[in-house]
């Protein structure tokens, strides 16, 4: 029936002292600083279990530690794991929470950058793996084209650690994971920055970037897994490029913008079949300038476009369009609430649509912006707060009325992480998830 507060990170530096209070206000000190036998720490984690307390990890004066101290009073502390034992990696910024009898620990930041690796332990001294950080069996990606086909989700390509590829998964449940196509085996070359759109029945996998540079051929499935060409690579009309868009939109395909090897363009093709397509608006002539990165969609019977990555730089502007071809400027740069930038995601979800993530100014985000008429943008999760760090070239998909965000880069890289979200604000990691609830 007491309160304990165990170090941190003061003026001084990082402290060990132990400070105890009945009620919450009157502080008596247990320990002073230096006493303990713990070193001094901040971002930290003590939990109560089995009677006991356990201190596991955290940041020192000699960097991270997954030590493990244990004490039945508050102020005796045992050290029940010297640093280094333990089998997770040594850590600060962690989460330890019991449930079902076991005590969990989860993720922070270790010397490899953050993780979000699962250990379990029924006696807060012996720890077992559960999820290991890149659980997913498909590598660590970016830039990658996640689409909904058949009640299923399949993943394709993008860029690994490796370089580009062309493998393919798929899952009925957005979590387990099934190998279609091995890296190397589906006719199309292995590539990022493409896009996998469903038309009529089938999937179309237009352009993107591979081995030998930008690229313009056209695959379709109606399986997501055998591929047939559609269109060699130079034979299309729009010129070979990556990081464009391409979106349903009144019974026809449109394709808008992206990075060709001229730079960026603006020009703007449609396609009632998916293979033959013609000019709607010649690079240059659209009002919205020449980008890439950039998200269109439709919403509320038009196309949206939103940021991406221009000529001058980064840019949050909003156009519409009522048919693909004549476009209206709905919100200049720099007015939109969210900064300015590329690589983010836009979707549609009950009845709203979510921006999430991208590159900006200032790097990597996660936060995340919701409209209910594509002009108007409110704050539902500001930069850093979300469960998935920040990140660009991610993917966010509707499936089984749930949002899938899964991949993309990360401060330290590619990542194939997958979180799940029921109201597009609020985001689970879905291996943790399935681990603690199943």
């Amino acid at each position: 029936n007491k309160l304990y507060l165990i170090g941190g990170y003061t003026s001084s530096g990082e402290t060990n002292d132990i400070y105890s209070s009945s009620d919450g206000v009157t502080w008596t000190q247990e320990s002073a600083n230096g006493v303990a036998p713990f070193s001094k720490r901040n971002l930290h984690q003590v939990v109560e279990f089995k009677n006991k307390l356990y201190l596991l990890g955290g940041n020192t004066s000699s960097g991270k530690t997954n030590d493990i101290y244990s004490s039945s009073d508050g102020v005796t502390w045992t050290q029940e794991s010297a640093d280094g034992v333990a089998p997770f990696s040594k850590r600060y910024g962690h989460q330890v929470v019991e449930l079902n009898n076991k005590l969990y620990l989860i993720g922070g930041y270790t010397s490899s950058g953050r993780t979000n690796d699962i250990y379990s332990s029924s006696d807060g001294v012996t720890w077992t793996l559960e999820s290991a950080d890149g659980v997913a069996p498909f590598s660590k990606r970016g830039e990658h084209q996640v689409v909904e086909f058949k009640n299923k989700l399949y993943l394709i390509g993008g860029y690994t650690s490796s370089g580009e590829t062309n493998d393919i998964y798929s899952s009925s449940d957005g979590v387990t994971w099934t190998q279609e196509s091995a890296n190397g085996v589906a006719p199309f070359s292995k590539r990022y920055g493409h896009q996998v759109v469903e038309f009529n029945n089938k999937l179309y996998l237009i352009g993107g970037y591979t081995s030998s540079g930008e690229t313009n051929d056209i695959y379709s499935s109606s399986d997501g897994v055998t591929w047939t060409l559609e269109s060699a690579d130079g034979v299309a009309p729009f010129s070979k490029r990556y990081g464009h868009q391409v979106v349903e939109f009144n019974n026809k395909l449109y394709l808008i913008g992206g990075y060709t090897s001229s730079g960026r363009t603006n020009d703007i093709y449609s396609s009632s079949d998916g293979v033959a397509w013609i000019q709607e608006s010649a690079d240059g002539v659209a009002p919205f300038s020449k980008r890439s990165g950039h998200q269109v969609l439709e919403f509320n019977n038009k196309l949206y476009l939103i940021g991406g990555s221009a000529t001058n730089g980064l840019t949050n502007d909003i156009y519409s369009s009522s048919d693909g071809v004549t476009w209206t400027q709905e919100s200049a740069n720099g007015v939109a609430p969210f900064s300015k930038r590329y690589g983010h995601q836009v979707v549609e979800f009950n009845n709203k649509l979510y921006l999430i993530g991208g590159y900006t100014s200032s790097g990597n985000t996660n936060d995340i912006y919701s409209s209910s008429d594509g002009v108007t943008w409110t704050l539902e999760s500001a930069d850093g707060v979300a469960a998935f760090s920040k990140r660009n070239g991610h993917q966010v998909v509707e499936f089984n009325n749930k949002l899938y965000l899964i991949g993309g880069y990360i401060s330290s890289g590619r990542t194939n992480d997958i979180y799940s979200s029921s109201d597009g604000v609020n985001w689970f990691e879905t291996k943790k998830f399935l681990f603690l609830f199943e």
